[in-house]
């Protein structure tokens, strides 16, 4: 029997029981907020205890003031003004040396390493890294949280007792604190890494989702389950505040991908981890994180290079509930909604009211109302797609009407919006859209596979009598 699961139409209530307190916090409020109006996080989690010290200094000044009448004088030094942050007063006398009062967070990864010898060679700084990495994280010293956990995490040697235990602990904590500076940075374009190399925060969900794979000992099933819809929750904030066209998507954590799919991979070894990945996810994203799918499938319609993983996303939908309970309330969501009328019913109408009806829900979302724009017009051209394949003849002016064109403008629109989906002996007139298919009928399929099969028949039959 299928379970019957509300969709909701927001997933606010659900942050508050898979992501710590502090973080969902931070992203209900600012969800309320406008883009570019959003509340700092020491704004809503000032530092308790804050001492900051504040001195000049003399430093060079950068080449680029330096003018060339200039060059061959000696250059003189400037006074800058530095602040930085004290210890806490209660600071553990092994943790003094290793405090950096002027941590910036692009430098916090590198500092670590620095002391990386140190640390290493005196085991009874674990302890007392974790316990003092935690205090901070509750007295709000995010960065200087992440940076003690970053040393703890990078020089626990593996003969310590349960360091693996310990080690994947340490990580969630790294990670909340790393994603609470990220989405203060992100939200307020103070991002330092955009495009190249994938930042830190990114490895390190990777690496926590790694764990997670490997089936540790200390993780009884059910705890296994809770942990894989946690790490779901954190994805979600992170890529789709982040760079939801990246390499690397919501979609390789929540749906188990080991690896970005694409249909030229051939590699049977990924494919097999692909599936075994998909065993472990879906069960979860079915009891555990359904309220997500509405975000899946959105990423999916504004993603073009995921949308071959709609149908999975369709057998998970259907696993959940059936078309007719989508309900919340007595209503459906607009996203479910819109898939389900192009995809299951193939209801066009119904496809652009649903489009109407995503968009106040999600401007208000904060995770996709950075996307409403791209939402909007691939939800379109999908429809578009799907009405020209299914029409042999369309009337240039009623397909114009339709999707709120002029006429003139009908064959670059669809040349903008709909080039990619395999629209092959399709005609764009002056009075007429006339399609072609050129798809082979399911009995030359049939044909053609059955030809395929005989001939691998025929080279295993004559490898197998080579042998012999």
């Amino acid at each position: 029997k299928k379970m019957t699961q509300p969709i909701p139409l927001s997933i606010t209530p659900h942050l508050l029981t898979h992501l710590p307190p502090k973080l969902s916090k931070f992203i209900i409020e600012n969800e309320k907020r406008e883009e570019g109006k959003f509340i700092r996080l020491n704004e809503m989690f000032p530092i308790e205890g804050l001492q900051t010290e504040t001195r000049e200094v003399k430093v060079m000044p950068p080449p680029q003031q330096q003018q060339q009448d200039d060059a061959e004088q000696p250059q003189e030094p400037i006074t800058k003004t530095i602040t930085s942050v004290l210890p806490p007063l209660d600071i553990p006398q092994e943790m003094r040396p290793f405090w950096t009062g002027e941590l910036q967070y692009v430098d916090a990864h590198n500092r670590a390493k620095e002391f990386q010898n140190v640390v290493r060679s005196n085991p009874q700084l674990f302890p007392i890294l974790a316990k003092f990495a935690q205090s901070l994280y509750e007295r709000n010293y995010f960065l200087h949280s992440y940076y003690y956990l970053k040393l703890f995490i990078m020089n626990i040697s593996p003969q310590y007792v349960d360091a693996h235990g310990k080690v994947y602990n340490a990580r969630w904590g790294l990670l909340t604190s790393h994603l609470l500076l990220f989405l203060d940075l992100k939200q307020n374009n103070e991002f330092p890494f955009e495009g190249g190399d994938k930042p830190f925060i990114i490895y390190e969900i990777e690496t926590l989702r790694n764990d997670l794979d490997r089936n540790p000992e200390f993780l009884t099933p059910f705890k296994a389950v809770e942990h894989r819809a946690w790490l779901m929750h954190y994805a979600l904030a992170l890529y789709f505040r982040w760079n939801l066209f990246a390499k690397a998507t919501v979609f390789d954590i929540c749906l188990g991908y080991s690896q970005p799919q694409d249909k030229h991979s051939q590699n049977r070894s990924d494919d097999r981890e692909d599936r075994k990945n998909a065993e472990r996810y879906l069960p979860v994203l079915q009891m555990k994180a359904s309220h997500l799918m509405p975000h899946l499938m959105a990423a999916c319609i504004i993603h073009k290079k995921r949308r071959t993983q709609m149908s999975s996303l369709l057998k998970v939908m259907d696993a959940i509930q059936p078309a007719s309970s989508i309900v919340n309330r007595g209503e459906t969501h607009p996203v479910i909604d819109f898939v389900q009328a192009l995809y299951v019913n193939f209801d066009f109408e119904s496809a652009f009211k649903a489009i109407e009806a995503a968009k106040p829900i999600l401007e208000k979302d904060y995770f996709l109302r950075t996307y409403l724009g791209n939402f909007v017009n691939n939800a379109k051209a999908l429809i578009a797609a799907s009405y020209i394949k299914v029409h042999s003849r369309i009337s240039t002016a009623s397909f114009a009407e339709r999707f709120g064109i002029s006429t003139g403008e009908v064959n670059a629109w669809l040349q903008d919006n709909v080039h990619g989906y395999n629209l092959e002996g399709v005609e764009i007139g002056d009075e007429f859209i006339t399609s072609q298919s050129t798809s082979m009928s399911v009995y030359q399929l049939a044909v053609q596979k059955g030809e395929r099969l005989a001939g691998r028949q025929h080279k295993v039959r004559q490898r197998i009598e080579q042998r012999d």
